[in-house]
């Protein structure tokens, strides 16, 4: 995808919705792409995600100012620079107006995968021990993600992701841990499915 010129595009529609609010921009901004034969795939509380037949990327739109919007933008910036394997990759990223949109991997829904509730466990006890200054290890996984360690995640990579969420918390005053099924993913590698975190913050 030539995401640069996509974004170029965009810019220059996007003034006619600058005296709109960050809500309805983001509506503007999906009508934009709707137009050009991306199809709505997801929507959470604040962002929406359009996939276009034959692209093996996705594009996830969400207002900014509101809500989550910053610290959504922060995480994706972070995944943009990051190599960690339990974040999502965005290749690209950029506002409009008031409005964030990602050019992003195309990864698989959990399907009710067990391990994802224990690792949304996880990454808050993580989280809380390096608030206490606590040094993390092994023990400090429940048993049932222990026993998908290997396949789905590793301990090293929680631990990183649980130092970005905390670098993010401190430079958005009022986000919090969002970890729920609906915020876990899976990319397909040749060692297995692994479980990405694609909405952590709220």
């Amino acid at each position: 995808m030539d995401h640069p010129s996509l974004f170029r595009q965009l810019r220059q529609d996007s003034s006619l919705w600058k005296s709109l609010s960050a809500a309805k921009q983001c509506e503007e901004v999906g009508k934009w792409f709707a137009g050009r034969g991306w199809k709505t795939i997801g929507t959470g509380a604040f962002a929406c995600v359009y996939r276009r037949a034959g692209e093996d990327q996705v594009i996830k739109v969400f207002p900014l100012g509101v809500g989550a919007g910053e610290s959504t933008l922060a995480y994706l910036r972070s995944c943009r620079r990051g190599t960690n394997p339990m974040m999502p990759r965005v290749d690209g990223l950029t506002t409009v107006g008031r409005v964030g949109v990602a050019v992003m991997e195309r990864l698989e829904s959990t399907g009710g995968l067990l391990t994802v509730h224990a690792v949304a466990e996880d990454v808050g006890r993580y989280f809380r021990a390096r608030s206490r200054n606590r040094r993390l290890n092994r023990d400090d996984l429940s048993e049932q993600a222990v026993r998908g360690e290997g396949r789905h995640f590793q301990v090293k990579d929680l631990s990183r992701l649980v130092s970005t969420l905390r670098t993010i918390r401190s430079q958005t005053p009022g986000s919090r841990l969002d970890l729920n099924q609906s915020n876990f993913m899976l990319r397909k590698t040749p060692q297995g499915k692994a479980l990405v975190v694609t909405d952590p913050l709220a």
